[in-house]
């Protein structure tokens, strides 16, 4: 019995967490009546920098700075097993900036960009919202595949299934 005792904060903790991961996790059902669509265009920037690193061998493209003997794990009998760690520097690209445009309105773009020395385009993306209320009176604001959101209007009313806070599924309602 005291066993069972000792694991009862466990338990609760367990179950706890059990019940908020399908909480979050379940889908969810409204029907909403969209108040405004908006858009928003990133264009992700990296820049080639020399970054300090170490590991237990040099990468190629990495340059020794020193090394040194070092712990880099333990045996069965809990004794020390040491290895040379290297320090070094290496050239990577690193997140450096964003180039971000948006808007209400229903003419998407990507902003123009400007590259410094040493900088290159990572990627770009959309990210396409809706912000509606649900019959319930609740604000909800949403992201949506681009074909929901070019059909979308402001006034329209829709059934739509959320996971996460994204739409799933999206039907008109009459």
């Amino acid at each position: 019995m005291r066993d069972f005792l000792e694991e009862w904060p466990e338990i609760i903790l367990i179950a706890v967490a059990v019940i908020a991961a399908i909480f979050i996790f379940w889908p969810r059902t409204y029907i909403v009546t969209v108040d405004s669509v908006t858009w928003m265009s990133t264009v992700e920037i990296e820049k080639l920098k020399t970054c300090d690193e170490s590991g237990w061998y040099v990468p190629a493209g990495g340059r020794l700075r020193y090394s040194r003997r070092e712990v880099r794990e333990y045996d069965d009998d809990d004794e020390p097993v040491y290895d040379t760690r290297y320090y070094y520097e290496i050239d990577r690209w690193c997140h450096e900036r964003d180039v971000i445009e948006q808007g209400p309105d229903k003419k998407p773009f990507y902003g123009i960009v400007v590259f410094g020395e040493n900088e290159r385009e990572a990627r770009r993306f959309m990210t396409y919202t809706i912000t509606c209320n649900t019959d319930k009176g609740k604000d909800l604001t949403l992201t949506v595949d681009e074909k929901d959101w070019r059909e979308l209007r402001s006034g329209d009313h829709v059934r739509i299934k959320t996971q996460l806070g994204h739409v799933k599924k999206l039907e008109y309602v009459k």
